[in-house]
């Protein structure tokens, strides 16, 4: 534990010294014309490494509204995105995301012309779980699973939870590791708001990103209450009436013999 608490912190001062990564991945770019008739000659350029691409949104035969595309980027290669307006500048805008989901760089309407971002690509080897799911919460504990990505094998995975709003790093929040891709979280305090994010630990091909915020509310132990009235429906013209309403049990604790006035 002691090992893996060590490891942890040292991930979260710099996420770079564990991981590997393979020497192209797959980005994704998102184009738009807020007007619907393509960019009218707009050129948008990306360079990764000794790659160069040349994109631009076209109205005939395709939808002149928005566009998605596929294409390889360079790992730890140089990353240039550039821009030379067509007509109508101030209709486009774009969007690149990582191989990861992650976004990359997102234009204002009306870009301008030239160079309008510089990086680095990034092709991780190890890779960000997904499907991340809260399944049960109660009072003091939370149920939580996962899907793996990659070709393993994977040594585990961290989650670092705490209260709503945290930030994960060394000395914040508390940590769980585990080596099936499901946690339950015990010791939780009751009608809290906590935050928690997710690490993919595969070993030899280094660490993943963090994954999350995700986010949930524990209950009160016993917490009872009316969520309906069914009668009287009307508040109007009141004699002696039967009262029949709904008792709902909000909280973590089952309830019978409830006893009201």
């Amino acid at each position: 534990m002691y090992l893996k608490s060590l490891r942890l912190s040292l991930l979260l001062l710099g996420l770079s010294f564990w991981q590997t990564a393979t020497a192209q991945c797959e980005y994704r770019l998102e184009m738009f014309d807020s007007f619907g008739d393509s960019w009218n000659g707009g050129v948008l350029t990306i360079t990764t490494g000794n790659d160069t691409y040349t994109f631009t949104l076209l109205n005939f035969p395709f939808d002149g509204t928005d566009s998605t595309v596929i294409f390889l980027v360079n790992d730890n290669a140089p990353l240039t995105i550039s821009w030379a307006p067509g007509a109508f500048n101030p209709e486009v805008s774009f969007q690149l995301y990582d191989y990861e989901n992650n976004l990359v760089y997102a234009s204002l309407p009306s870009p301008a012309s030239g160079v309008l971002f510089t990086g680095t690509g990034d092709c991780p080897s190890c890779l960000k779980p997904i499907d991340i799911t809260t399944e049960n919460v109660w009072d003091n504990r939370a149920r939580i699973s996962w899907t793996p990505v990659g070709d393993g094998p994977f040594a585990g995975w961290w989650v670092i939870y705490g209260p709503s709003g945290f930030l994960p790093g060394p000395g914040v929040g508390d940590t769980a590791y585990v080596t099936t891709p499901k946690v339950t979280l015990l010791g939780l305090d009751s009608k809290t708001k906590y935050d928690y994010y997710v690490l993919q630990d595969c070993d030899t091909s280094g660490v993943s990103g963090v994954a999350g915020p995700f986010s949930f509310e524990t209950y009160w132990t016993n917490d009872v209450g009316i969520s309906a009235v069914l009668a009287p429906f009307s508040g109007c013209d009141l004699g002696t009436e039967e009262v029949n309403i709904v008792l709902s049990n909000y909280g973590s604790n089952p309830q019978s013999l409830i006893l009201f006035d």
